[in-house]
């Protein structure tokens, strides 16, 4: 799991990067000015990032950070017409020729398939604007309530709801200007809506993602709920998405991973765990990396419906595949909830053993859980005891929030060691 610096170090080099695009950009457009006999390249399009081996683009030799500006008989000007292109030319299966630009040259060729191979962003300045403005309040949302005073308090400056409404405002004057397609500002607007939202707001949002699910192509549904919505942590908007694209491909099994995935974040927990089984089904057609994820969300459901010994026991399978998993800390967690004080002292023993560094970094994280299953167990001053050998920690009910609320019922671990620590 990366720390919040880490994010905001790649955070500040995504700035960076989006910069250097931009400048570029501008660096082009001046020396079209200069260069007036020049042929302009489009200010929209796909930006070409890599593309696979043995790939259609790279068959016709386009490179890193050409500009698709047209394909067939579409303009490509955002991800909505580049998927409806390709959604009209896997529908014909025929060639077709595309255009792209490679600088101020512009381009053609014809290629054999809409399955063109490439990894790509959407080219224009306003755009690399928005994501950043958009990725900022995203990633600030990620740092823990009791880091944003201290540790983080020059990024608060401008509360996080204000830095909201010029995130709209900014979009309410692209719409006006038509600077941005109508499928980007949806996008865009259905991503400022957070999973923690009002009931009010939730409705709208889940409006407006219906209606983008009824107007764009299937490929594009699935592209932008895990790309633009799960990866950024939207897991409402995300599931709704996820599910009409298995309505097209309902064995894909990445999208029911990543189905189970948001549900279980959302405590949706029979969605979470019915997707699970779905895949494990049949584990001979899976990944290791598949079986895994699918083994920690069926524990979490597990966790989440107090089905103890079902949550360790798929946990564990999780910590047999990957023992840099989360599934030791989930193994103990369900083992405190359950008052298993001898399980959960078995899990803290093989987290030692096996990553013993990482151990000694969540002593206290580890105490608490301890605390805890101590407390469930009616084992009260021994509890106390624990407590007390942390008792000049600062933010301890924050930093215990912060590390034990991914799992079902783990605000109970600072409750429990609150009300422990006021105890005379």
């Amino acid at each position: 799991m990366l720390t919040i610096g880490v994010c905001l170090k790649r955070y500040t080099q995504m700035l960076f990067l989006l910069a250097l695009i931009c400048a570029t950009t501008c660096s082009l457009a001046t020396a079209q000015a200069e260069m007036p006999n020049q042929e302009a390249p489009p200010s929209r399009g796909i930006r070409v990032l890599r593309f696979d081996e043995g790939s259609e683009a790279e068959r016709i030799g386009m490179q890193s950070m050409d500009l698709l500006a047209r394909m067939g008989d579409f303009p490509v000007t955002d991800e909505s017409t580049f998927f409806r292109a390709k959604e009209a030319y896997t529908r014909s299966n025929k060639p077709f020729e595309i255009v792209y630009w490679r600088g101020r040259q512009r381009m053609t060729a014809t290629v054999r398939s809409s399955t063109l191979g490439i990894y790509f962003n959407e080219y224009s300045g306003l755009v690399y604007e928005l994501e950043s403005i958009i990725k900022h309040v995203t990633l600030l949302r990620e740092i823990p309530e009791y880091q944003r005073d201290i540790e983080f308090k020059s990024e608060f400056k401008v509360p996080l709801d204000r830095q909201l409404d010029e995130a709209r405002s900014f979009l309410d004057r692209a719409e006006q200007q038509g600077t941005l397609s109508p499928s980007q500002i949806l996008v865009a607007r259905i991503s400022l809506i957070f999973d923690d939202a009002s009931p009010e707001e939730i409705k709208k949002q889940s409006e407006m993602v219906a209606h983008f699910i009824a107007t764009e192509p299937a490929r594009y549904v699935y592209y932008a709920g895990e790309k633009r919505f799960f990866e950024n942590k939207h897991y409402r908007p995300a599931i709704q998405c996820f599910k009409k694209y298995l309505e097209v491909d309902p064995d894909d099994v990445s999208v029911r991973l990543n189905l189970g995935f948001a549900a279980y974040h959302l405590g949706m927990w029979d969605e979470a765990e019915a997707a699970a089984d779905y895949v494990l089904k049949d584990p001979e057609s899976i990944s290791e990396h598949g079986s895994l994820v699918a083994y920690q969300v069926k524990a979490m459901g597990a966790l989440g419906r107090k089905d103890y010994e079902t949550a360790i026991r798929f946990a564990e399978k999780a910590f047999e595949l990957n023992q840099k998993s989360f599934g030791i800390t989930l193994v103990q967690m369900a083992a405190a909830q359950s008052g298993n004080l001898e399980k959960v002292r078995e899990a803290t023993a093989r987290f030692q053993k096996v990553d013993p560094k990482r151990y000694d970094e969540l002593r206290f994280q580890i105490d608490a859980i301890e605390a805890y299953a101590l407390a469930r167990a009616n084992q009260r001053e021994p509890a106390k005891q624990l407590v007390m050998k942390w008792k000049s920690k600062d933010r301890a009910e924050g930093r215990l929030n912060s590390f034990w609320n991914i799992f079902p019922g783990g605000s109970e671990v600072a409750r429990t060691w609150k009300e422990l620590a006021a105890v005379d």
